[in-house]
């Protein structure tokens, strides 16, 4: 026969079970989601940047420190053929992008 803090500590287990269960899954269904978002934001990205400086969409490479805020303002790090830039973009009020290029990184 089961005590009842035997029976306390059952129930409480199980509880935690359900709740990680429960977390995983929307863990996991987020992460689908995001990865999509993310790939149509990182061509959204790369469009922006070639409006801005001399190279065409398809060769620009998007870092993965992007910023893209609610409000539809943001900020990134655009590579295009060994050039770098730092590209920024307003918000809903104000969506122009402007990139300005950085020196590069020497290599070690």
């Amino acid at each position: 026969m089961k005590t009842m803090n035997q029976s306390k500590i059952s129930s409480l287990l199980i509880s935690s079970l359900l709740i990680i269960v429960v977390g995983l899954v929307l863990l996991l269904g987020c992460a689908n989601i995001n990865q999509n978002n993310t790939a149509q934001e990182i061509q959204t990205l790369k469009e922006q940047t070639a409006t801005q400086v001399p190279c065409p969409s398809y060769a620009i490479q998007i870092m993965p420190n992007y910023i893209i805020n609610a409000d539809g303002s943001g900020s990134w790090t655009a590579d295009c053929y060994g050039a770098v830039y730092k590209c920024a973009q307003g918000g809903k009020d104000n969506q122009s992008t402007t990139c300005e290029q950085t020196l590069p990184v020497p290599v070690k």
